[in-house]
C-alpha cells in the first residue's frame, strides 16, 4: 500500500486523542480526508476519521457479540432472538450520542442493520 502522508495538524490532534494506538494504518479517502485504523487500548479494533484540516469527523470501533454493553445485549435478546449478529460497530459522530451500529441475519442469511442507542433505543 501507497504511504500516506499525513498532515501535522492530523496526526497531532489524533495522538493527543488516542494515547494507545497499535499498528496505525492511515489512509486517504477519495474525499480526501484520512482514516486511521489501529487497535485501541481496549484491544479493540477502532477506526477514526479526519477532514484535511484535523477536524473529527468519525469513529468507529469493531465489537464482539459477547462484550456488548448490556442495554444492547438485552435488546439483541428481546428483538431480535432468531436473528445471527455478523457485525456490530460503535460509532462516535460528534453531535451525536454514541451508537451501536448491528448487522442481523436470518436463517435466509437476509441481513438487516439495527441502529441501537448506548441506553438501548431501536432505530432500524
Amino acid at each position: 500500500p501507497p504511504v500516506v502522508e499525513v498532515p501535522e495538524v492530523i496526526t497531532s490532534t489524533f495522538k493527543s486523542s488516542f494515547l494507545v494506538a497499535v499498528n496505525c494504518q492511515w489512509k486517504m479517502t477519495y474525499k480526501g480526508n484520512f482514516i486511521n485504523t489501529f487497535t485501541n487500548a481496549d484491544g479493540r479494533i477502532q477506526s477514526v476519521e479526519f477532514g484535511p484540516e484535523g477536524k473529527f469527523i468519525k469513529s468507529k470501533i469493531s465489537y464482539h457479540p459477547a462484550d456488548l454493553p448490556a442495554p444492547v445485549e438485552q435488546v439483541m435478546k428481546n428483538q431480535y432472538a432468531g436473528l445471527r449478529l455478523t457485525d456490530c460497530l460503535r460509532i462516535e459522530i460528534p453531535g451525536i450520542k454514541p451508537f451501536f451500529k448491528v448487522k442481523v441475519a436470518d436463517s435466509n442469511n437476509i441481513e438487516k442493520e439495527i441502529l441501537i442507542s448506548e441506553e438501548g433505543t431501536v432505530s432500524e
